[in-house]
């Protein structure tokens, strides 16, 4: 898995508290709306939110209950991000040379209740 496609960053985004409105035609200017999202206690329009340290911190980690980062270095040529997460009682391990994509990779994975008992996943790029 390298980037996540577009409907995996709505259900993302929407398990961070956003969700996406879609504006009607409208009859008045003759044209669509473009759609926006809206972030619960913000009350304000904002474009998707771009999938970088700053959002996933901003967001999703604040939903979690545990996370540790580390880096990597064992592997050659390309070290690699190994981050943990958990939400409830589920705990992820995803590996990925980017690190706004392992943490990502890491808390999809906890939202979908995949875990498998401490395996580790991982995602060379």
């Amino acid at each position: 898995m390298d980037k996540p496609t577009y409907k995996q960053l709505e259900e993302f985004w929407e398990w961070c508290g956003f969700r996406k409105v879609e504006p009607k035609y409208c009859k008045v200017c003759k044209r669509q709306e473009p759609s926006y999202w809206l972030k619960e206690g913000i009350g304000k329009r904002l474009d998707e939110p771009d999938l970088d340290l700053n959002n996933l911190f901003r967001y999703a980690v604040p939903n979690l209950v545990g996370i540790n980062i580390e880096r990597n270095y064992s592997v050659e040529d390309s070290p690699l991000w190994s981050v943990d997460v958990c939400a409830g009682s589920k705990w992820e391990q995803v590996c990925n040379a980017d690190l706004a994509l392992a943490l990502f990779w890491a808390i999809w994975e906890v939202i979908h209740g995949k875990q498998r008992g401490g395996s580790k996943k991982v995602h060379y790029e």
